[in-house]
């Protein structure tokens, strides 16, 4: 499955790498930065979650130096229950 994180505001890595790791799944992260002056409307910068139920799933991709293992930081994976906007909000200010 492939998740697409990309928020202007929120930095979504963490607690979606703790949810994956929670449901017994793995994960690998990539983040594309377009070539300074591509225009806007050309790209973008994004983030996405390449998800599966094994790494040997995910053997193909982990050999590709542009994705890396997803970090969950030790954060706490959210659900119906729980959610921790303010702290993705916090995070992304801080480049995480």
């Amino acid at each position: 499955m492939l998740v697409h994180l990309t928020n202007r505001n929120l930095a979504l890595e963490a607690p979606v790498a703790a949810t994956v790791k929670e449901a017994g799944a793995v994960a690998l992260m990539q983040e594309f930065q377009p070539p300074k002056g591509t225009p806007a409307i050309a790209a973008s910068p994004s983030q996405v979650m390449l998800v599966a139920k094994s790494r040997a799933a995910l053997q193909r991709f982990a050999s590709d130096p542009r994705w890396r293992h997803a970090r969950d930081r030790g954060e706490r994976a959210w659900n119906d229950d729980y959610s921790n906007v303010v702290g993705a909000l916090i995070d992304h200010a801080r480049g995480l």
